[in-house]
């Protein structure tokens, strides 16, 4: 779902910054540019800035998070979409862009419930080939299918990951820290899109491993244990907290970064409640602890929360809160802001 405007704050202080979306170069990739000298690991991350925590500094300065954030796929080939949105193909230009107008954040989101490639040609009129888009997850996909079939090491060309998906990944963000943009990334997308078309469901997969309902990418199998059960569901997980901790481990040592747990947690339709999907945002916080930096140059983690217990001051560890949908009384407006 694309959101048009985000304005950010930290919890339970605010910083004013309207939230945006494109990408970054390391690597050689499709629209890859000159990368910059500087090397990423000399600058400290974006924090709350130690005069006012009101507010994040950056490189010294305060920080002024402006941008849009409906372009949160810069890190994946779109052919169709290049003169509509951020795509691999045209990050640098759009980086160059959102630089000379002053933009400084966007918005990147990581692991799908979905499959925006297939989404998007199921849209389309009449539909398109129901094929995903290349490299959209940081899963391998075959022959129709994705493989969940992930194997937890250090190295991540040992885990089975898509590794092409992680080096468009961070040519993106490096691109970003070139730029001086904070990257917003989100590390998980649980309740956008048609979630039977995506990388989790049983049908799509290699032996059928998966979620066994749209819920469980964002909640226990089991809600009152706190625990998945099912053969199925846990190797999904495995999957799912290796994609996320090399995630961390690759994009560590960029301090433009700031680590989002899930677009939107709480505003699930059905299934789950805010606290249930609150308790396992609480897991992957801890997930991203152990694979970030050590405290002073570890990261800010976010929380997308909307209502009572899903804030991120119901998170520990977590130093951000965002959210979506606020409305002006006054103006009589109401939008996809964040505040």
């Amino acid at each position: 779902m694309h959101r048009p405007l985000r304005f950010f704050t930290t919890s339970p202080l605010c910083v004013g910054a309207f939230g945006l979306v494109c990408s970054l170069l390391f690597l050689p990739a499709p629209g890859s540019s000159q990368s910059c000298a500087t090397d990423p690991e000399t600058i400290a991350p974006i924090a709350a800035s130690p005069t006012n925590p009101r507010y994040l500094a950056y490189k010294g300065k305060t920080a002024a998070l402006i941008g849009v954030s409906h372009e949160y796929t810069c890190h994946i080939l779109q052919p169709e979409r290049n003169s509509l949105y951020c795509t691999l193909a045209n990050y640098p230009t759009v980086f160059s862009t959102l630089n000379t107008r002053k933009n400084t954040v966007i918005r990147l989101w990581a692991a799908f419930n979905h499959s925006p490639g297939r989404d998007f040609q199921a849209r389309k009129s009449p539909p398109g080939p129901d094929v995903p888009f290349a490299n959209e997850h940081p899963f391998k996909y075959a022959n129709g299918k994705w493989d969940l079939n992930v194997v937890d090491s250090p190295d991540i060309n040992l885990t089975n990951l898509n590794v092409t998906y992680f080096n468009n990944l961070e040519a993106v963000v490096r691109e970003a820290f070139c730029k001086d943009i904070i990257v917003e990334l989100t590390l998980l997308d649980p309740w956008d899109g048609e979630w039977s078309l995506g990388p989790f469901h049983v049908a799509n997969t290699v032996g059928g491993i998966g979620f066994g309902a749209k819920r469980q990418f964002l909640s226990f199998e089991n809600l009152s244990t706190k625990q998945d059960v099912s053969d199925p569901v846990k190797k999904a997980r495995t999957a799912q907290r290796v994609a996320v901790t090399h995630l961390v481990q690759r994009l560590k040592k960029y301090p433009n970064v700031i680590w989002e747990v899930a677009n939107e947690a709480d505003l699930m339709l059905s299934g789950v409640t805010p606290a249930q999907v609150t308790d396992f945002q609480k897991t992957v916080v801890g997930w991203i602890r152990a694979n970030d930096n050590p405290f002073p140059r570890n990261h800010p983690i976010m929380v997308n929360g909307h209502q009572t217990g899903a804030f991120a001051w119901n998170v520990p560890y977590a130093t951000l809160n965002s959210l979506h949908y606020a409305s002006n009384s006054a103006a009589g407006v109401y939008g996809a802001i964040e505040l």
